[in-house]
């Protein structure tokens, strides 16, 4: 198939995408359950200075980054590293089962049934354990592919190159990593489809994966690319967040996390349902292959 035709394809699924999302908005439960989650994760933390939330939270904030920043305005230059940390874990716990919940409610819509946000995740919870391996693993390489290069550069490389150097270093090892985050996420995207509907365990899932990818490289590659690229605009403003604290006000960093919370909704669920429509064409045609 011509560079062309894969680009069209592509195209195409997003255009199924949201016309399954405007014809059933129920798909978006289960991110949106994630987006709400994620919402009290971040006021849990805004009031954890302040009474009775302190009594839990004020004593770890105190022992591992001081007293100044249960304090205003230091405390919203902690607020978020905490929801970060907050939210890996909440990713684990919920948001796993949630994108195989998303899954099947797309295969379901995709049939032309009315999704059922139960029943599916009765099927999610039993495929659990699946789901969490498959997003530590994930989210495990894609942490080894970010912390390592710059890690090695700040550490040992910068005895032996200036300042300006170092940071021309860092610039070029971030923009790798992206792309190399990129490429991972596109060679694993097809995982969690295959456990949630050829009920592939891990390893067994991950070689589906491949196997799919191998057909479709460039069309997983765009349908991986966009959401992670919207994925970064809230990444690049927490970076500028003192910056933004100055010219604004502290409260800024409430905004901006927000923001990060309805990008990562919209990007995570549109990589779900579009690789879950890929996923489908896919195997169909190959079906019709095999049976010719």
């Amino acid at each position: 198939m011509s560079v062309g035709k894969k680009i069209k394809t592509t195209f195409s699924v997003w255009g199924e995408s949201i016309r399954t999302m405007k014809r059933y908005p129920k798909v978006f439960l289960p991110f949106g359950i994630v987006a709400l989650f994620q919402v009290a994760l971040l006021f849990l933390l805004f009031w954890a200075p302040r009474s009775p939330i302190s009594v839990v939270m004020a004593p770890p904030i105190r022992k591992f980054w001081g007293e100044m920043y249960l304090h205003y305005p230091v405390n919203f230059l902690l607020l978020p590293k905490l929801f970060n940390y907050g939210n890996i874990v909440l990713r684990i716990i919920l948001e796993s089962l949630m994108a195989g919940v998303t899954v099947a409610m797309v295969v379901q819509a995709l049939k032309k049934f009315s999704p059922r946000f139960r029943t599916n995740c009765k099927k999610g919870i039993r495929k659990y354990i699946t789901l969490v391996a498959v997003w530590v693993m994930l989210f495990a390489l894609i942490t080894i592919v970010f912390r390592v290069p710059v890690f090695l550069i700040t550490k040992y490389y910068s005895n032996y190159v200036g300042i300006f150097r170092q940071a021309n270093f860092l610039r070029v090892a971030v923009l790798s990593s992206i792309f190399i985050a990129i490429m991972i996420e596109a060679l694993l995207a097809y995982t969690v489809p295959a456990v949630m509907i050829e009920h592939k365990r891990t390893f067994k899932a991950i070689k589906r994966s491949f196997s799919v990818v191998r057909g479709i490289s460039l069309e997983t590659f765009l349908l991986v690319l966009i959401p992670t690229l919207l994925t970064l605009i809230p990444v690049f403003l927490k970076l500028k967040l003192p910056a933004l604290i100055d010219r604004f006000f502290p409260e800024v960093t409430l905004y901006v996390i927000i923001l990060g919370i309805l990008i990562s909704l919209f990007s995570n669920f549109l990589l779900i349902i579009s690789v879950t429509i890929l996923f489908l064409r896919k195997t169909e045609t190959s079906d019709e292959g095999a049976s010719k």
